[in-house]
């Protein structure tokens, strides 16, 4: 801000955050179905009803994994949101996931690769 006060903790701003589940402070349930950006997106939006944001739509940023449950949660739920400041995110959907994921393991086998040789030339 112009006065070198941070805009967030501007006496009419409140500021809100969480865990997503299995992340920080927040339990990791065993049933991989409870971990789907649909459910975390519910989660959001219950956070959302019990911080009782009675000033209107408010303001959301969502990074990585939080980026894809913001668009979630704004899609399922528009009127709830201002506006979305998503920072290294994709917009997901089954390609997406599927290209990244691609993408990780192949990587992750040309290391071990090189690993695995690097460990053979050594005497």
């Amino acid at each position: 801000s112009p006065s070198g006060g941070s805009p967030l903790t501007s006496p009419r701003r409140r500021v809100v955050t969480f865990d997503l589940r299995g992340i920080g402070r927040s339990d990791a349930p065993p049933d991989l179905e409870r971990y789907s950006v649909a459910a975390m997106a519910a989660d959001l939006l219950a956070v959302l009803d019990e911080a009782a944001t009675t000033t209107g739509p408010v303001d959301l940023v969502g990074f990585s994994l939080g980026g894809l449950v913001a668009q979630a949660a704004a899609m399922a739920e528009p009127q709830k949101f201002r506006k979305l400041v998503l920072a290294s995110t994709t917009p997901g959907g089954r390609a997406t996931v599927e290209y990244v994921s691609r993408d990780f393991f192949d990587t992750l086998d040309d290391f071990e690769d090189d690993v695995g040789e690097e460990e053979e030339e050594d005497p």
